[in-house]
């Protein structure tokens, strides 16, 4: 089995608070996400690994030697969703299994994988939106739905047994500039089976904003506020407000229980 990791994206819904960092760089648990993911697919003896990168490329470059694994470069990923990193790639579709940058992975999951079958992993939503599905008896995926607030969604983390590149490759072609590469396998459910691997409630956390991180309660407020400050430096003024740099400038950096606020001082 092979992998392939998304990273090229600029993380939106961080950019605010890390313009400078990457979210697969987050330190979860003293340890970049990235890294994590790498360290979890390497001891499941998954060992051709492919970074598709774009947003801050040069920050990951010292994975290359350090884990033995290869990268793809982007140079839409500023205009085009991820549908345009996965052209880099179709090449490796073969037994491959897809993940995202922005997943921390809590479960051996990749025992789980039946490489007969083309899956998702899906899990029981907890908060906010995501893509749920619709499935029959056997688990196959017959509808998605976008903006689910309950029920079984889709995990950034999939699983493909390459027969269809052929065909994916053609549907990508049709994606238009903000469409996600999934929208491409979801528009083929009829005639291209895929299936949902539902694991446990958080067997995957997604970090896509801040929110998430508190959420879930993955980083404390002092490492949260040195990933926010452009060039590392805060000062603690008390155990959920600092003062970092910024944009060239200092700002007051206000931590509370769900989220996360940022204005000029």
């Amino acid at each position: 089995m092979r992998a392939i990791i998304l990273c090229a994206g600029t993380g939106s819904r961080l950019h605010h608070f890390s313009s400078l960092q990457h979210k697969a760089l987050l330190p979860i648990n003293g340890l970049p996400l990235i890294e994590s993911n790498i360290q979890y697919l390497q001891s499941k003896n998954i060992m051709d690994i492919t970074l598709v990168l774009g947003h801050h490329a040069e920050k990951f470059e010292y994975l290359i030697d350090k884990y033995n694994i290869s990268t793809r470069i982007s140079t839409v990923y500023e205009t085009h969703n991820n549908y345009t990193s996965m052209q880099l790639v179709l090449d490796k579709m073969e037994d491959c299994l897809v993940t995202e940058a922005d997943l921390y992975f809590q479960e051996d999951f990749v025992p789980l994988i039946d490489t007969t079958k083309n899956q998702y992993f899906a899990q029981t939503i907890t908060h906010g939106k995501e893509w749920g599905f619709t499935l029959d008896s056997d688990n196959r995926i017959l509808s998605v739905d976008p903006n689910a607030t309950q029920g079984i969604a889709m995990i950034g983390a999939s699983y493909w047994t390459g027969e269809y590149t052929e065909q994916l490759t053609r549907e990508l072609e049709k994606c238009t500039q903000n469409e996600y590469w999934d929208d491409a396998n979801f528009r083929m459910l009829d005639t291209h089976p895929i299936y949902a691997d539902v694991v446990k409630e958080n067997s995957f956390l997604e970090f896509d904003s801040l929110e998430d991180i508190l959420f879930y309660k993955a980083m404390d407020n002092d490492t949260i506020a040195s990933f926010c400050s452009d060039n590392g430096h805060v000062q603690k003024i008390n155990h959920n407000t600092y003062h970092i740099t910024k944009e060239f400038c200092l700002q007051e950096l206000v931590i509370h229980s769900d989220t996360v606020t940022l204005q000029k001082i």
